[in-house]
C-alpha cells in the first residue's frame, strides 16, 4: 500500500511521515522530511520530547479560536499558523463552543453532511484564506532548512488533508496513491470517529448519527468536489498550483530535488 507512515506516538493516532511513498515515475519520498498530523495539544512529555528531536517547522492550519483553545505545545521551531477557515465548520473544527444550530441543522441528515463537506473542500481551491495559507505552506516546504515540516488542523482530515493532497501532487505522487493515503486516515482515526459521535449523539436517530459520521470522516467524494472547483476555476489542480498558489515549474522541481530520492 503506497501510503504515509504511522509514527509511533503515545497520544498522537494521525501523525504520519510521507517518507517512503513512491511516486508515479518511481522516486521515493524521503523519510523524517514531511509528516502530517493532527492537532499536537494532547501531546505527551515523551511525544513532545520526539517532535522536538524530528520538527523543524510547524504549520498550524487551525481557526484563530481553536489555537486559543488548544494551543500547540513548544517545540522550540520555526510555527507559522495559517488559518484555513476563519469560521466554524462543523465536522472540520471541531471548536470547544459550536453553533449548536447550524451543527443541528448540517446533521439532520446524510445528504445534507455531504452537500456540507463538499462545499467545505470546495473552498479549499477558491477562498481567499485558503489560497493564502496554503501558498505560505509551500513557501515553508520550499524555504525549510532543518528538520521536518510538520502540518496540521484539529483531527488532520480535511484542512491538513488537503495540505497532504497538494504536497503529493507537487512530488508526483499518482492520484490513486494520493487518494489511497487520504482515505488513509479513516483508519488512523478510527477510534476518535467513534468518540466524537458517541459524544455528539445524545438521542440522535439513525439518520444523524450516518450524517455525523460522514462530516468526521475522510470522503472521496469530497476530494471529487474540490477537483470539480479547480477544474472550473484552474482548468485542474495542477492549474491550482501553478495560477493560484503561483507554484512555478522551477519550484516544483525544486521540491521533488529537495524530498525525493536520487
Amino acid at each position: 500500500m503506497n501510503t504515509s507512515q504511522r509514527l509511533e506516538f503515545e497520544c498522537l493516532d494521525n501523525t504520519r511521515d510521507l517518507g517512503g511513498m513512491i511516486t508515479a515515475d518511481g522516486r521515493r519520498i524521503v523519510s523524517g522530511k514531511l509528516i502530517r498530523s493532527g492537532q499536537l495539544f494532547f501531546a505527551s512529555e515523551n511525544d513532545i520530547s520526539k517532535l522536538k528531536k524530528i520538527v523543524g517547522a510547524v504549520a498550524d492550519f487551525r481557526t484563530d479560536k481553536e489555537v486559543s483553545e488548544k494551543p500547540d505545545p513548544e517545540l522550540g521551531c520555526t510555527s507559522l499558523h495559517l488559518p484555513i477557515l476563519h469560521d466554524l465548520s462543523a465536522g472540520v473544527t471541531k471548536e470547544k463552543k459550536p453553533d449548536e444550530n447550524a451543527f443541528e441543522e448540517i446533521s439532520a441528515s446524510n445528504s445534507l453532511a455531504v452537500k456540507y463537506m463538499r462545499s467545505v473542500y470546495s473552498s479549499f481551491v477558491e477562498s481567499e484564506a485558503a489560497i493564502k495559507g496554503y501558498r505560505r505552506f509551500v513557501r515553508l516546504l520550499l524555504e525549510n532548512e532543518s528538520g521536518a515540516v510538520l502540518w496540521h488542523c484539529t483531527a488532520g482530515k480535511d484542512r491538513a488533508g488537503f495540505a497532504s493532497v497538494l504536497t503529493e501532487t507537487l512530488l508526483g505522487i499518482a492520484w490513486d496513491d494520493v487518494v489511497q493515503d487520504y482515505l488513509y486516515t479513516n483508519t488512523c482515526l478510527s477510534s476518535e470517529v467513534e468518540r466524537l459521535v458517541r459524544h455528539f449523539s445524545k438521542d440522535a436517530d439513525e439518520k444523524r448519527l450516518n450524517a455525523m459520521k460522514t462530516l468526521f470522516s475522510a470522503d472521496e467524494d469530497f476530494l471529487a468536489a474540490m477537483q470539480k472547483n479547480a477544474d472550473r476555476l484552474y482548468g485542474g489542480l495542477d492549474g491550482f498550483i501553478a495560477k493560484a498558489l503561483g507554484v512555478t515549474a522551477t519550484e516544483r522541481e525544486a521540491l521533488k530535488a529537495k524530498y525525493l530520492e536520487d
